[in-house]
């Protein structure tokens, strides 16, 4: 009995010209330098959204919020409040017309003006 032996590594070099792939490079993010200010320098938090990423910053303790646009389209600054809540983080930005509260907890990040809720979005925290 005579038996055949099929070398199957050579089937994908055969196959190959009729498989069509189509990869797409993953977005590179720039290597971030400390987001926290000078004088506050210790990040407590890091957190993103699909729009926003958002730092808790301070010294000892958490003092500061910074929250950044994505899209590089601006960034906020501002004390922190104090707050009984445990990873619940509440900065208030106040002006002449408008009061911004925005409010970080594990789950989400919400920004409210006036007291009516303009972003909620699930958030993510990475530290």
């Amino acid at each position: 009995m005579i038996r055949k032996i099929l070398l199957l590594a050579s089937l994908p070099l055969v196959a190959l010209p009729f498989i069509s792939l189509s990869v797409t490079p993953a977005a590179a993010r720039p290597i971030r330098e400390n987001a926290c200010p000078q004088g506050n320098p210790s990040e407590f938090v890091h957190a993103e959204t699909n729009r926003y990423d958002v730092y808790i910053c301070g010294g000892d303790l958490p003092h500061i919020y910074v929250g950044k646009a994505k899209d590089g389209s601006g960034e906020i600054t501002i004390p922190l409040l104090q707050t009984s809540r445990r990873k619940t983080f509440v900065a208030l930005n106040e002006n002449s017309r408008n009061i911004y509260r925005y409010t970080l907890t594990p789950e989400r990040l919400t920004v409210t003006k006036n007291g009516k809720i303009i972003v909620s979005e699930r958030a993510r925290w990475l530290r």
